[in-house]
């Protein structure tokens, strides 16, 4: 099992992307809310354990921020995320020009006020997201990008625990937790 630690560190990459970049998605094209199931229809243990993990990220939160502000961590960080932009169009440079030309129809229907292409436009864009998303899923599978990815995480880990040797803890319970949930 991958440490948990990965997920947070992705959920940062793209997160600092998307302030730099306002067309970028995260990995998984929705917000945790989204990905998780309807609360009547998920387990209470697992309700638990998410809960859990929420309240944990909420303490990490900060101190993950705070180790970003860390010069050649923001670099690192930077250069992976013009890596991945780069392969994705190498990879489906049509997919990328599509969402790019989408993003410019969006913008004009809403400064027109035109809520029927706006409509339509939504509807489009579920498809573009899916596709985008499996796309970006087979850039981060990458073994370049995710050896990338992985050194980010390391030493985006050990600046948190610099910074606060609480995260360590919470890391490792993260860790326990969904290990547990995998069990």
């Amino acid at each position: 099992m991958r440490k948990v630690y990965g997920a947070l560190a992705l959920v940062a990459i793209v997160g600092l992307a998307a302030c730099d970049r306002p067309d970028r998605t995260d990995p998984y094209g929705e917000s945790p809310e989204q990905g998780l199931m309807p609360a009547q229809q998920m387990d209470p243990d697992m309700m638990a354990a998410m809960m859990e993990i929420q309240e944990i990220q909420q303490k990490l939160g900060p101190i993950q921020q705070e180790a970003l502000e860390d010069e050649a961590l923001a670099s690192q960080l930077q250069a992976i995320n013009q890596t991945i932009d780069e392969v994705m169009r190498e990879e489906d440079a049509d997919l990328i020009d599509r969402i790019e030309g989408f993003q410019a129809r969006m913008a004009a229907a809403e400064q027109a006020g035109d809520e029927e292409a706006i409509q339509a436009l939504m509807f489009e864009a579920q498809g573009l997201q899916q596709e985008a998303e499996a796309l970006q899923v087979a850039v981060l599978e990458r073994p370049d990008i995710r050896q990338r990815i992985d050194e980010f995480e390391a030493a985006h880990r050990a600046r948190m625990i610099e910074i606060d040797p609480e995260a360590e803890v919470l890391l490792d319970r993260v860790d326990a937790i969904l290990a547990g949930l995998e069990g």
